[in-house]
């Protein structure tokens, strides 16, 4: 017997199923059971198997013996279990249930995972690594019992999973119903359509048969009737294209400026306003040319003038009132037509030039083909 058998009957002996791990199902402790029984010579397997473990266990003081032994036996197929527990020479009558529970309390499950282990674990510890660090870490895990926390973390996990899972599964049904019902409703308003349109389908066939039987009869009553139903079916024609030229000039119209036309009042106040701006940069444009006449104007009406000849008293007199007049008249020219925070158009002179025919076309002329065609269509259609 090796260290390693040795340490692993001692956790067995103390802890049954647990020493092989938290979530060793049944099967796998019985499997493993079965394949450590001995086996002699010819290769028989024992019926049974027990291990026995004395210790003494000190609690405030008091010094106990302890004996523990636990037993496996072949019954048939299934392996049965036995688990005695002696306490200063006095067998323990309690359940299993309660002598595991005991077990555990003297001997935890992270204790004998840390202090009864075999040499390879003792040189896996020792060296430096992640290795040995990881397993260090498993290990103080198991003794202060956090690997149960972990463990719940992730069945929480897995349970949670599964009941979005069926929340999801559930809804999808759901929708999967409702989506049954609207296929088997459209199914039903396919059919009733195909049934519709069959019967309308009949119903044109037999209006067509009609209209060639009475095409014919006509046809055989009188040839000059059919020849004024050829002439009345090319009028028809020739007033249906002149009825779609008509819509196709109101169309043409509407996609210009005639939807403009129906606000005439703001029309007119744009196209004020486009002149007055137009105005107010002609005004601005000349005022350096009407600054330069008024410093000619101003420097002409102060000439030097001979005191001493008379003749030339009555000339100079009508000149100063023709310069008096004069700066006059630049001086009605000063003022702005309209303030400059006024000017809310900044646009060009050409752009200008085109909003004025489209607001002049929209006031004058889009009304006028409108109403022309509008009536041309009226007259086609009575």
């Amino acid at each position: 017997m090796g260290k390693s058998t040795l340490a692993e009957a001692i956790r067995l002996c103390l802890h049954g199923k647990l020493s092989l791990g938290g979530r060793t199902r049944q099967r796998d402790y019985e499997a493993y059971l079965r394949q450590r029984l001995y086996r002699d010579e010819n290769g028989e397997t024992a019926v049974s198997a027990h291990i026995a473990l004395e210790f003494e266990h000190v609690l405030l003081g008091r010094r106990q013996q302890y004996r523990v032994k636990r037993a496996w036996g072949m019954n048939g197929r299934r392996l049965t279990a036995n688990l005695h527990i002696w306490i200063d020479g006095d067998l323990l009558n309690e359940s299993d249930d309660e002598k595991e529970y005991l077990l555990r309390e003297l001997v935890p499950v992270g204790v004998a995972e840390l202090f009864f282990f075999d040499g390879e674990k003792i040189a896996a510890l020792s060296e430096e690594g992640a290795g040995s660090a990881g397993l260090l870490a498993d290990t103080v895990k198991h003794l202060l019992g956090l690997h149960l926390v972990e463990q719940l973390d992730r069945d929480l996990d897995v349970y949670l999973t599964r009941q979005t899972g069926v929340q999801e599964l559930q809804t999808y049904q759901t929708e999967l119903t409702q989506l049954h019902d609207e296929e088997t409703e459209l199914a039903q308003k396919r059919s009733d359509v195909r049934a519709q349109l069959v019967d309308c389908r009949r119903q044109l066939n037999r209006k067509r048969e009609e209209s060639a039987l009475l095409a014919e009869k006509i046809a055989r009553e009188g040839g000059r009737y059919a020849e004024n139903q050829n002439a009345r079916e090319t009028e028809r024609q020739s007033i249906a294209a002149a009825i779609a030229q008509a819509e196709q000039e109101i169309y043409e119209l509407s996609r210009g400026v005639m939807p403009f036309a129906v606000a005439p009042n703001l029309l007119r106040a744009v196209q004020t306003r486009l002149r007055q701006e137009a105005a107010y940069e002609r005004w601005q444009a000349s005022q350096p040319v009407l600054q330069e006449i008024r410093a000619c104007i101003v420097k002409e009406a102060r000439p030097a003038y001979d005191t001493t000849n008379t003749a030339s008293a009555p000339r100079e007199q009508e000149q100063s009132t023709l310069i008096t007049r004069l700066q006059e008249l630049l001086q009605n020219y000063s003022e702005p037509p309209i303030a400059k925070d006024d000017v809310v158009h900044h646009v060009s002179g050409e752009k200008r030039g085109v909003l004025l025919n489209w607001i002049d076309e929209a006031l004058t002329t889009a009304p006028r083909q409108l109403a022309a065609a509008l009536q041309k269509r009226k007259a086609l259609q009575a």
